[in-house]
């Protein structure tokens, strides 16, 4: 079997947070949105503010509520459901939602996770999509080295919920990225130094990258050679990757 047959379909994923009604909602978003493009790509590296964040447009965010967006339906999953990996199948443009004073929320304060927590953890779980897929993620990035692993004994989360502001109705989201150990998923502005963009599709992680109206799928070893690269900054990143994304 190929590496890319049984890694399957990837994601590109963004977190987001916004009011829904009078309600806080954080949310994640698998290939859904703007910032899934290659254009909102870019719109993010130039205008990012507050802790990555970037400005999303009110008819974006309120279009994805109603589970439609560029004329494809989004599959819309409370948490609750996504923690009985009641998802759509890798690929799927899918959106995960929590209403951070209504939900039981398990998250815990931004920080290094162990396994455990990094396991129980419903914004690890959100971003990696399904139980599943973060089960992989953990045994892509907790794993012996010996066995593919990459040997760590902790994970980052930075969050940031409750940090960036609600109060001027305004949402807002960024792509998540996974650095090194001590700041792993993030997605703020130091992603120039040290992020890869991630996505987990069936049966494992994948490093990816998008292209203005699909989701490029190279393979697992070609790209992680790439961003794995020590030698590479932003710029030389940048580059490389658009090299191995061309058609």
């Amino acid at each position: 079997m190929k590496q890319s047959d049984r890694y399957g379909a990837d994601t590109v994923t963004g977190e987001y947070q916004g009011l829904r009604g009078e309600d806080r909602s954080y949310e994640a978003w698998h290939s859904v949105g703007s910032l899934a493009t290659a254009e909102g790509l870019k719109k993010a590296f130039s205008k990012i503010g507050e802790y990555g964040f970037m400005l999303i447009p009110d008819d974006e965010w309120v279009a994805v509520e109603k589970g439609q967006y560029a004329g494809k339906e989004i599959v819309r999953v409370h948490l609750e459901d996504a923690r009985k990996g009641k998802v759509p199948i890798p690929g799927t443009p899918y959106c995960i939602s929590a209403r951070l004073d209504k939900d039981k929320f398990v998250i815990n304060p931004a920080g290094q996770l162990g396994y455990d927590s990094f396991m129980k953890d419903d914004r690890v779980l959100m971003i990696a999509g399904s139980p599943d897929c973060r089960e992989a993620l953990a045994k892509m990035l907790f794993g012996k080295k010996e066995t593919g692993g990459e040997g760590w004994t902790v994970v980052g989360s930075y969050h940031r919920i409750n940090d960036v502001d609600f109060n001027n109705k305004q949402p807002k989201g960024r792509l998540a990225y996974l650095s090194n150990y001590s700041n792993g998923l993030d997605g703020n502005r130091n992603s120039d130094i040290f992020g890869r963009f991630v996505g987990v599709g069936a049966g494992g992680a994948v490093v990816k990258k998008i292209t203005p109206s699909i989701i490029a799928r190279p393979t697992l070893e070609q790209t992680l050679a790439v961003l794995r690269n020590p030698n590479l900054d932003r710029k030389g990143m940048e580059e490389a990757v658009s090299r191995l994304y061309a058609p």
